[in-house]
Parts: structure tokens; C-alpha cells; sequence
């Protein structure tokens, strides 16, 4: 299943760099301060949604249609079910960026932004059109 990239998960930081300059960045989520707290608890949260979603996955078959039909022709269950699929954490704090997936398909970032500004029921919808 998927996991969230906390330090002992051992999946470590990445950094995807762009044609323009830009990067992106797919973190460890740290547990240092209250504010570091504050943003794992709120991933945990709507990781704890998704996998609820998941359970129950065969009532829902829009959803699996719609995933289906998406570039990589996979179910919404097929990717959840990936332990090789990381949520990471991206120190990004420009409004209106939510998070981003890497191109190997296996990384999700959330940003600082949206984990400081977003409930959990945001961010679980957001994963799920990641």
C-alpha cells in the first residue's frame, strides 16, 4: 500500500529538476516541531481516508473507470496498493501549489503550502487525482 516518507520508512529525499529551472522537491516528512507534527498528522489523516476509499473500492467502480482511463490504464486499487508508491513531503510554500507526482511515477509530494493551508479531506482528494 502505499506509504507516507517518514524517516524510518528509509525512502530518503529526491529532487526533480525542470528544462526551465524549476525543481521540485520530494521530502521526508520531519517531526521536529509542532508544525512538522501538524503536517504529518494532516497526511496521516487523508492517508486514513484513502484506505477507507480503498476498502471499499468495488462500490465504488466510477472511480477505478476513471483511473482506468487515465494514460497508465491502471485502476485507482492498483496504485494504492503499491507499497513502491511514496507520499512525500515539498517544502514548497507558493500558494496554489498543491503537490506534484515525479516522473518516476512513484513519488507524490504534498507541499508545506498545502499541508499548512488544506484539511485532510483536501488532501486526500488531491492524492487521488495526483
Amino acid at each position: 500500500m502505499a506509504r507516507i516518507n517518514i524517516p524510518a520508512a528509509g525512502h530518503g529525499n529526491k529532487t526533480e529538476f525542470y528544462s526551465d529551472g524549476s525543481s521540485i522537491s520530494y521530502n521526508v516528512f520531519l517531526n521536529s516541531t509542532a508544525k512538522d507534527n501538524k503536517r504529518i498528522k494532516n497526511a496521516n489523516k487523508a492517508w486514513g481516508i484513502i484506505n477507507r476509499l480503498n476498502a471499499k473500492i468495488d462500490l465504488h467502480g466510477p472511480c477505478n473507470k476513471y483511473f482506468k482511463s487515465l494514460p497508465k490504464n491502471i485502476t485507482f486499487r492498483h496504485l494504492w496498493k503499491d507499497d513502491s508508491i511514496f507520499i512525500n513531503f515539498s517544502p514548497s510554500i507558493s500558494k496554489g501549489f498543491y503537490g506534484a507526482t515525479h516522473s518516476n511515477d512513484k513519488d507524490i509530494c504534498i507541499s508545506s503550502w498545502c499541508l499548512d493551508n488544506k484539511n485532510h479531506w483536501m488532501l486526500a482528494a488531491i492524492r487521488n487525482l495526483s
